[in-house]
């Protein structure tokens, strides 16, 4: 039964990875594969981290407490993202919409005021430009190439990373195993970014990544739920 905390909790923690995916597919911005791979290993690592953490503060609570706690904290933790979901909503544009935004003549204004966005974001708190990139996945193309490479990549993989800590918390502190836990996030991480970003542009994408954070939070609540009673 440990393989079904360890699968959905992996699962919630890349649902979000569907909106970014299908943001970039609509805007026909590339994550090559070695961008992908980067980060699938940050937020695998920020998993295992963040679950070993959980694990090692649940040995200074006896089991039952420590139980209690850990799936509050993953119950809470879907929380959270259902409420983000409703009070800020990810925004995935249609792709009429961006191919018209991209072929308007006032395009490259647009372009030099999402640079200009994107200078000043990098000027505010680390904290500020993770939301940033959360909310409005395509400002982490920070050189307008429409591609994500290198350092971009790495911003990216921490916003995600910085995203899940607390549902990977709760699940090192009620015992979900790490090592599965952490394999499913990297496989998951890789497949759900390469096939939104591929068919970021077709309706099922893009009402999946319009939802995938209220579903994400449903499934937390739920695997909480479930350790709360195992």
């Amino acid at each position: 039964m440990n393989l079904f905390s360890a699968f959905f909790l992996a699962l919630s923690s890349n649902l979000d990875n569907i909106g970014i995916g299908a943001s970039y597919g609509i805007r026909r911005i590339d994550l090559p594969f070695w961008s992908n791979l980067i980060v699938a290993i940050v937020t695998t690592i920020g998993t295992i981290i963040s679950m070993c953490i959980g694990n090692v503060a649940a040995n200074y609570i006896s089991s039952h407490p420590a139980k209690i706690i850990g799936s509050s904290i993953i119950a809470g933790a879907g929380v959270w993202v259902i409420l983000q979901s409703w009070i800020a909503p990810n925004k995935v544009e249609s792709a009429p919409q961006v191919l018209k935004e991209m072929s308007s003549p006032f395009a490259p204004l647009k372009n030099e005021m999402l640079r200009a966005k994107t200078i000043l974001a990098l000027q505010i708190k680390s904290l500020g430009i993770i939301i940033q990139i959360l909310k409005e996945p395509w400002v982490a193309d920070m050189d307008l190439s429409r591609k994500i490479e290198g350092k971009e990549a790495f911003l990216l993989a921490f916003a995600l990373m910085i995203n899940n800590l607390a549902s990977g918390f709760g699940g090192g502190m009620v015992g979900i195993n790490i090592p599965l836990t952490a394999g499913m996030t990297f496989v998951l991480s890789l497949f759900t970014l390469a096939i939104s970003v591929k068919f970021g542009h077709q309706y099922l994408s893009r009402w999946l990544g319009k939802y995938a954070s209220l579903v994400a939070g449903i499934i937390l609540i739920a695997v909480g739920i479930y350790e709360f009673f195992v």
